[in-house]
């Protein structure tokens, strides 16, 4: 099951991969080397804004919900599982990630 993949994608655009996912010492949380793309410019704004945010919860949330809104997603590979539901916290070349598997919806 160890490492995981991941693409984090807008449509059709990869704008990064999550390589060698595996459990951090934080419960329910991936830690995974982060490889953005060019395209990753496109959204690095509202993570960057993540980051500087201590404790605002509603404010992070509204956050993820425009993230949402632009078709920005996570695909697990290599399944091609598409993942609408999930917290990324990136800090430089890594990147933390928390997610809803939709299997487990159903």
């Amino acid at each position: 099951m160890y490492p995981m993949q991941f693409l984090l994608k807008r449509g059709e655009t990869v704008l990064a991969v999550l390589d060698q996912c595996c459990p951090s010492d934080e419960m329910f949380w991936l830690k995974c080397e982060f490889q953005p793309t060019p395209a990753f410019a496109e959204v690095a704004a509202f993570y960057e804004e993540i980051r500087t945010i201590d404790g605002d919860v509603d404010r992070i949330m509204e956050i993820y919900d425009q993230l949402s809104d632009t078709g920005v997603r996570l695909v697990r590979l290599p399944s091609g599982t598409v993942i609408e539901d999930f917290f990324f916290i990136l800090q430089d070349e890594t990147v933390f990630i928390r997610y809803v598997d939709p299997a487990d919806l159903t």
